[in-house]
């Protein structure tokens, strides 16, 4: 019967949709679709017994008793098409339909093949399984030979060495414009229910933010921006994340900076530009009188080591600054030591991020050195030291930890992945379980550490009674990280104890790769989470997330180089520092 008319098949899901519509609006053509249908479902059944390629035609094909099925019987006609009852053709022969004539039969087959050829598909459309690259197999909790193989490697890796930005290309001066003669022209926004002003590429913020993240003005139109600016008052943070403007752009910057006009912003963000050591010498000489400036964010610039010498002389000099971001901008040992040396001499920075340099335990003496003189006068410094992805183990951890007995200021410290084992975590734990303002406390996973060819921390879970006991004692933390630190369920299950005595954590990462944790266990903490988010803020743990945890994380400062262009296109401007 179905053989006598020419029927397209292999329709995707929204052709076979629109049969069934058509099927509703004309029920006439409900025979036809009804064998179209069977048809291809028929050809599905004989591939996929073949080990073939199927269609989706049976993820549309509609089920028996269903508001369509009820209206016009469509299910019932594809099944009688695919399992006629003795005397019809038969489609799809079945040693039962021979013996067994009743109709229930045929529905039972019907739902049966809808159930196995559904199946087939999503497996068939199923990502493949994820192939682990090295360094994420060495993250592999239980399964650690590939971290140990990978430790033995001394060269640090290019991606660290000389750090680049997202590769884009460079607007036509023709797209700027627009927003450069609004920003000559001084203008607040007037209707204060907007927030922002959007052009074709660039946005302005009431807040004062002038937001060129992404829009690519490069080395060619950094001077036509900069000139615009001379007469604004009303921009007081500048987002120029992922613009490559080069040395034109340092100079740019650096001549607005020292201009008579005298600058008035207070956020530099310039992620992702490629400044060098040249160009980083040329602001930070501007910058050494500027009283404006609060915040410097320099992140996958190659400053290298001879940058960090210009930013130690900077900090030396300027009593304004109060974050310094240098995330993955490949300062090495030497330039640690430069920054650490000029910093002794600054009392205004609070935050500084030095993720992803390549610091060994060699690096680590200039840090701890930094800590003990303060400790020694008595004078606090950096509140915030974010020093994750890097290479510190547990020589360069416990000279550091040590460092801090003393030093009470205090507030986040993060040594993520910095292959840090039990010796090293048993002296950190120690120095900071009486801190009295410590309220981040990350000893996890940075989520880009495989991509930079760096390794985790690798607890084991013979740490776990000293995290546990961390858990249990510490009166100030409130966000801590364990990620991916080789931690076996067993391990978490002892945690997630130690949690529920604890009335300050709001936040703990404890996943780790390779462990499937019970919806028990996970509910188990999070109920905790969830009475100590209430006790503090009063909210409950979804708006604690969105709304608090990244300025209890970074300070309420974050908030100035946020993007629209970061959250549609996920560029540099992003603050990724976890």
């Amino acid at each position: 019967m179905l053989q006598q008319h020419k029927i397209e098949t292999q329709l995707d899901s929204s052709e076979w949709q629109t049969l069934i519509a058509n099927v509703n609006a004309h029920s006439q053509q409900s025979q036809l679709v009804a064998e179209q249908f069977a048809q291809q479902l028929h050809l599905d059944h004989n591939a996929y017994e073949n080990k073939q390629i199927i269609t989706d035609c049976a993820n549309s094909a509609p089920h028996l008793y269903t508001v369509i099925d009820k209206q016009t019987q469509l299910a019932h006609q594809i099944a009688m098409l695919l399992y006629p009852i003795e005397g019809q053709d038969d489609l799809l022969s079945s040693s039962v339909i021979e013996t067994v004539h009743h109709k229930t039969v045929r529905y039972i087959l019907y739902r049966r093949l809808l159930v196995t050829l559904r199946r087939a598909y999503r497996q068939l459309i199923k990502p493949p399984p994820k192939v682990f690259t090295a360094y994420q197999q060495a993250r592999l909790t239980g399964d650690r030979a590939m971290y140990y193989q990978l430790q033995q490697i001394s060269d640090i890796p290019d991606a660290i060495v000389n750090p680049v930005p997202m590769p884009v290309d460079v607007a036509p001066l023709q797209e700027l414009l627009p927003f450069f003669e609004f920003l000559r022209s001084n203008q607040p926004i007037v209707d204060r229910e907007n927030e922002s002003l959007s052009f074709m590429r660039g946005t302005f913020f009431n807040d004062g933010r002038m937001d060129l993240c992404k829009q690519v003005v490069g080395s060619a139109w950094i001077s036509d921006l900069m000139d615009s600016l001379v007469n604004n008052q009303h921009i007081k943070h500048f987002l120029l994340g992922n613009n490559i403007v080069d040395i034109a752009g340092a100079k740019a910057i650096a001549n607005f900076i020292s201009h008579p006009h005298h600058s008035q912003i207070e956020t530099w963000y310039l992620a992702g530009n490629r400044i060098d050591a040249q160009g980083i010498e040329l602001i930070s000489k501007a910058l050494q009188t500027d009283q404006h400036c609060k915040a410097l964010w320099l992140k996958r610039n190659p400053l290298k080591a001879k940058g960090a010498k210009y930013l130690g002389q900077l900090l030396a000099q300027n009593q304004s600054l109060e974050i310094l971001d240098l995330h993955n901008t490949g300062l090495l040992d030497d330039g640690i030591a430069y920054l650490f040396d000029g910093l002794k001499q600054n009392r205004s920075l609070d935050l500084l991020y030095i993720d992803a340099n390549g610091i060994s335990n060699r690096g680590a003496q200039p840090i701890a050195d930094y800590f003990s003189h303060l400790a020694k006068l008595n004078e606090p410094g950096i509140s915030s030291l974010f020093c994750g992805i890097n290479r510190l183990g547990d020589d360069g951890i416990a000279l550091i930890a040590e460092s801090l007995h003393e030093y009470h200021h205090l507030k986040r410290l993060s040594f993520g992945a910095n292959r840090l084992g039990y010796e090293g975590l048993k002296i950190l734990l120690a120095q900071l379980i009486n801190h009295p303002k410590l309220i981040h406390l990350d000893v996890g996973l940075y989520k880009s550490t495989s991509d930079l060819h760096e390794l985790p921390n690798n607890f084991g879970d013979e740490s776990v009674p000293l995290l546990a006991h961390f858990i249990q004692s510490n009166k100030s933390v409130q966000i801590m990280s364990i990620k991916d630190a080789n931690i076996s369920l067993a391990g978490i299950e002892q945690l997630a104890e130690a949690v529920q005595t604890n009335d300050r954590l709001l936040f703990f990462d404890y996943e780790q790769l390779g462990v499937k944790k019970p919806k028990t266990l996970i509910e188990r903490i999070n109920d905790k989470l969830r009475e100590n988010i209430r006790n503090t803020f009063g909210v409950d743990m979804h708006t604690f997330r969105q709304e608090y945890f990244r300025y209890l994380k970074h300070t309420d400062a974050v908030r100035h180089i946020d993007s629209i262009y970061r959250n549609r296109d996920n560029c540099s401007c992003q603050l990724k520092h976890d």
